[in-house]
């Protein structure tokens, strides 16, 4: 919080939550990411090489809704295998390939999808083709659209974050109309708070300390044995609290 206005009859205060809107925009982002990636298609073409008997160069397009995603070139493959990853939460096996060449281990596409069968059958096929096949082998694979599900729930708490904590505070002091205006604007809407000036005694800096020993602050006006926080969350930043309250202060030390 700082001052937008500061003379003998007017005290003006601002707060942006600078902090909060970043946090839920970052959440917001990875769990967009997140979904996109589920809604992404890999196709996998392979050829055999010429220059390197036993193996084959592969071609990896990934797209989402038609738009070319990344592209990668891999050679001297030798063979397919198959990768596991087992989630706890959902207690689901998950499964991706990986190329096998010289250089080691390389995953296709990094997405892991069910379907146990489906992927061993392509590690079969491929090496059926490496033995006999002459034409091309190629093999696509849609992301699992049920695992977005979870992919949501960053994006909803980043949403509600944003929508319910990022709000904007104005503070006005104003000796002249003896008024002390506390406004905040958001998407969830805007509030005013209108206090008598005269009732307002002082202001400090409110201190909450979680399980970890971490502080946290937000300012508190106290009127009349009441206490009045400028704003509902708690935030870092004690400095910047602790010189807007003495600001207030300053003010009310001068009526």
């Amino acid at each position: 919080m700082f001052t937008v206005q500061k003379n003998a009859t007017k005290l003006t205060l601002l707060h942006i939550p600078i902090g909060i809107t970043l946090i839920s925009g970052l959440a917001i982002a990875f769990g967009l990411g997140t979904v996109l990636s589920t809604l992404s298609t890999y196709e996998v073409t392979c050829k055999k090489s010429s220059l390197s008997p036993g193996t084959a160069t592969c071609h990896v397009k990934g797209s989402i809704w038609g738009f070319q995603l990344n592209e990668k070139r891999v050679e001297q493959v030798r063979a397919l295998r198959v990768e596991k990853a087992y989630n706890e939460d959902s207690e689901q096996t998950t499964y991706t390939h990986s190329f096998l060449t010289p250089q080691g281990a390389e995953e296709v596409h990094g997405v892991y999808t069910r379907g146990e069968q489906y992927h061993n059958s392509v590690v079969s096929n491929f090496a059926l083709w490496m033995k006999q096949g002459s034409a091309p082998f190629g093999f696509s694979k849609i992301s699992e659209k049920s695992q977005a599900g979870m992919a949501w729930l960053p994006v909803l708490i980043g949403l509600g974050v944003f929508i319910f904590l990022a709000r904007i505070i104005l503070v006005r002091l104003d000796r002249d109309k003896e008024e002390c205006i506390i406004s905040s604007f958001g998407l969830s809407g805007n509030k005013t708070e209108t206090l008598p000036l005269h009732s307002v005694n002082s202001a400090f800096v409110d201190v909450s300390t979680d399980s970890d020993g971490d502080e946290t602050y937000r300012i508190v006006i106290q009127q009349w044995g009441t206490n009045v926080p400028l704003t509902q969350s708690y935030s870092s930043g004690k400095w910047g609290k602790e010189r807007a309250a003495n600001a207030i202060n300053d003010f009310l030390a001068k009526r």
